[in-house]
C-alpha cells in the first residue's frame, strides 16, 4: 500500500507541476434558490463539498416597509456575515450579498430569516463555490440603483481570473442577464424579480449587467469578486504614502510627487524609490512563480536605464515617514533582480512597464519565518543610469485612474492538500478546532493561528507544528484546544498546512466566541436521584438554550436527545415532562446508567455556542421493567 501511494503521489506530483502555470481558478460547487410571498424567512436545502469553500446568499427584496436579512444561517448553527455588502433603491428594490467562508460540507439548509413578516415578496440564492482563497475570498463590493427601462449595471473591481458574483433585484419587470453572464437564478414572485450570475474576469473590472423591460422599474444591483486560493493576485499602491523618492545626495525624501523617476530625476539626480503594498495575502513559504511591479508611463522616455531592485527585508514592512533615509535606512533583501526597461512612450501600461521577474525577492519576503499572510510588503529601487518616469499615486489620483499607481503582481501555488473540513467550536473559556483532510501529498504538518480581526494580524498559538497523520489519497482527522482565551471575545483562527518543501497553505478564516456557561445540575459524576429530572446551569450575555443529552462525550453522537424537543427555552434550568424522562431511562439501558449532556445557548448576535459536557450516572434500580 506504501509503495502504490508513493507512486500515485509522483503523478500528483507530475500533474500538478504540469497546471500549476495555469492558475488555481474559482468552480462553482452547487446551488438553489427559492422566494417568498408575505413570509418571513426563506429556507433552502443545499448539499456542500469540496475544499477552500465559500457560501454566498444573495436576497432580492421589495422592501416596501423597508424590510431587510435578520440573519442567515447554514445548518441552523453556521452564520454568515453581511459586512456591509447591501444596497437598496428607496423602498422598491433591496440587494444583499452574506457569506460564510469554509461553510461545513454534507447536506443541510439555509435559513434566511427577515426582520419581520414581508409585505410583499423576496428571492433568495445561494451558491457554494470550491477553490477560493480562504483568507482574503472576496473583493471590494460594487452596487447601482436605477429606474425605468435603462439597464441594470454594476461595474465590479476583479483581476483577471476572479470569479465575479452579482444579483439583482427589480420591481414589475423581468430581467435578461448579459449573455457574457452564466445566470443561476431567475426567480419572479408577485412583483418582484430576483436573479443572480456570476462571470470570470478577464481583466481589473466586470460589468454586471441585467435588462429590464416596460417603464417604472426601480431596481437595484450588487456585485463582488471572488479570489481563486492559489493563482494570480494584484495589490496596488493604495495612497500617497505608500510611494515616495529619497534623493541619494542628501537622504531627504520627495513626500507627495505626482511621479516616480526611476532611477535618476533630471537623468542626472540620484535617487532611491520605495513602494509599500499592503494586505499581501500569500501565505508563509509559498512557492512565487512569478512577480512583477506594474508601472504606467508618465512621460516618454527612451535613454539606457538599469535599476536595481530589493525588497525590505521584515516580516511586515511598516508606513514611510516624511523624514531622511525612510527609503534607504530599511534593511534589504541580500536577494536583488536588475532591470534594465525598454523605452517607454507617456500613458502606456503595458509589458515594457513591467519589471523583470522579482519572485526571487518576494520568496525571500514570505519566506521568513514569522511572514503571515496579509502582511505589508515594500519594493526599493536604485540605480544610477538612466530615467523612466512612471505615475505615483498622487498622480495616477489626479487623473481619476487608481488603477495606473504602481501594483504588484504575483502568482503563487498552493500545496497539495485537499481539506474537506476545518471548524471552531465555542466552548466555556475554550475554543475547539477540528479539521479533516481528504487527501495529503507531501504534508509535513500544521499550524493554527489565532486573530480577534478576520483580517487583522494572526499569531500562531501550537508552540509546535502538529505532524501530518495522512497522506496520498488518505487523509485524517485532526483536533486543537484553545485554551488561551477569554468568554465574550469573537476569535478568528487560519490553518496552515506545511509541506516537505517549506512551502504553506492557509485556510480559513473560521471564528468563534468562547462563552461562560456552567453546569450546575446533575452534578458531576453524581448519580441522578430518583424523580429528579431537572437540569440546571448559569449564563451570562444569552438568551436561548437548550440540553443535549447522549451515552458519549463526541456531541453530537447518534442518539443525542435535545431538549426543548421543539424550539428554545429562555430559562437557566430545564424540566423533563414524564415522557422524556422516559426516553432518557430508556437509554440507561443501552448505556449501563452513564450519560453525558451539555447546553447550547444564543446570544444577541444569533451565534450558537456551547458549553463543556457534564457527567451523570442512574442507578440501576430506576431503569424500566423489561
Amino acid at each position: 500500500m506504501r509503495s502504490f501511494a508513493v507512486i500515485l503521489g509522483l503523478i500528483l506530483l507530475a500533474s500538478f507541476i504540469w497546471t500549476s502555470s495555469l492558475f488555481a481558478t474559482v468552480q462553482v460547487d452547487a446551488w438553489d434558490s427559492d422566494s417568498t410571498s408575505g413570509g418571513s424567512s426563506i429556507t433552502i436545502p443545499l448539499t456542500v463539498s469540496g475544499y477552500n469553500r465559500l457560501m454566498l446568499v444573495g436576497v432580492s427584496i421589495n422592501n416596501d416597509n423597508d424590510e431587510y436579512v435578520q440573519s442567515v444561517t447554514w445548518k441552523g448553527t453556521e452564520t454568515l456575515t453581511l459586512d456591509s455588502r447591501w444596497v437598496k433603491n428607496v423602498d422598491d428594490a433591496r440587494v444583499e450579498i452574506w457569506k460564510l467562508v469554509g461553510p461545513s460540507t454534507g447536506s443541510g439548509n439555509v435559513v434566511v430569516a427577515f426582520n419581520t413578516t414581508l409585505l410583499q415578496e423576496a428571492v433568495a440564492g445561494v451558491m457554494t463555490f470550491k477553490g477560493v482563497d480562504q483568507s482574503s475570498p472576496l473583493g471590494n463590493f460594487a452596487s447601482a440603483i436605477g429606474n425605468d427601462s435603462t439597464p441594470a449595471t454594476v461595474d465590479v473591481e476583479s483581476a483577471a481570473g476572479e470569479l465575479v458574483f452579482g444579483v439583482v433585484s427589480s420591481e414589475y419587470e423581468d430581467v435578461t442577464p448579459d449573455p457574457s453572464q452564466t445566470e443561476y437564478w431567475n426567480l419572479t414572485n408577485g412583483g418582484t424579480r430576483g436573479a443572480g450570475s456570476t462571470e470570470t474576469s478577464t481583466g481589473t473590472t466586470v460589468t454586471m449587467s441585467w435588462s429590464l423591460l416596460g417603464t417604472s422599474n426601480h431596481w437595484a444591483i450588487g456585485g463582488v469578486s471572488i479570489r481563486p486560493s492559489g493563482g494570480e493576485l494584484d495589490v496596488w499602491v493604495t495612497q500617497g504614502d505608500d510611494d515616495l523618492e529619497e534623493w541619494k545626495s542628501n537622504n531627504n525624501v520627495d513626500w507627495g510627487s505626482s511621479d516616480l523617476e526611476l532611477p535618476n530625476e533630471a537623468g542626472t539626480n540620484a535617487q532611491w524609490i520605495g513602494m509599500r503594498f499592503q494586505n499581501i495575502t500569500v501565505p508563509q513559504g509559498s512557492n512565487i512563480a512569478n512577480a512583477y511591479i506594474q508601472f504606467t508611463a508618465d512621460v516618454s522616455n527612451s535613454e539606457a536605464t538599469s535599476i536595481t531592485i530589493y525588497g525590505q527585508d521584515i516580516d511586515t514592512a511598516p508606513a514611510f515617514q516624511n523624514a531622511q533615509y525612510s527609503v534607504s535606512g530599511r534593511d534589504r533583501t541580500s536577494t536583488t533582480v536588475s532591470w534594465s526597461p525598454n523605452a517607454w512612450t507617456g500613458g502606456d501600461r503595458g509589458v515594457d512597464q513591467r519589471t523583470s521577474d522579482i519572485s526571487s525577492i518576494i520568496e525571500a519576503v514570505v519566506g521568513r519565518v514569522d511572514w503571515v499572510s496579509g502582511n505589508d510588503l515594500v519594493i526599493i529601487m536604485d540605480g544610477t543610469t538612466g530615467e523612466r518616469e512612471a505615475e505615483s499615486y498622487e498622480g495616477a489620483n489626479a487623473h481619476g485612474q487608481l488603477t495606473w499607481a504602481p501594483m504588484l503582481h504575483l502568482e503563487y501555488d498552493p500545496t497539495l492538500i485537499e481539506l474537506s473540513s476545518f471548524t471552531a467550536t465555542p466552548l466555556n473559556s475554550a475554543v475547539l478546532l477540528e479539521w479533516e483532510t481528504e487527501t495529503e501529498l507531501d504534508n509535513e504538518g500544521f499550524n493554527l493561528l489565532r486573530s480577534e480581526e478576520e483580517y487583522g494580524q494572526y499569531v500562531k498559538i501550537n508552540r509546535n507544528y502538529m505532524p501530518s497523520k495522512g497522506e496520498a489519497g488518505f487523509g485524517a482527522e485532526y483536533s486543537y484546544t484553545d485554551y488561551d482565551v477569554e468568554n465574550g471575545v469573537t476569535y478568528f483562527y487560519l490553518l496552515e498546512d506545511i509541506d516537505i518543501y517549506g512551502k504553506s497553505t492557509l485556510h480559513g478564516p473560521v471564528s468563534a466566541t468562547p462563552n461562560d456557561i456552567v453546569l450546575i445540575w446533575p452534578i458531576e459524576w453524581e448519580p441522578v436521584p430518583a424523580g429528579s429530572s431537572l437540569f440546571m446551569w448559569s449564563s451570562s450575555g444569552n438568551f436561548s438554550f437548550k440540553v443535549e443529552v447522549s451515552t458519549s462525550a463526541s456531541f453530537p453522537a447518534s442518539g443525542t436527545l435535545t431538549f426543548p424537543v421543539h424550539g428554545w427555552t429562555s430559562d437557566l434550568s430545564f424540566w423533563l415532562r414524564p415522557e422524556e424522562w422516559e426516553l432518557i431511562l430508556r437509554k440507561a439501558q443501552e448505556s449501563g446508567g452513564h450519560f453525558f449532556w451539555r447546553v447550547l445557548a444564543k446570544g444577541e448576535n444569533e451565534e450558537v455556542v456551547f458549553s463543556d459536557w457534564g457527567k451523570f450516572f442512574i442507578d440501576k434500580p430506576l431503569f424500566p421493567e423489561e
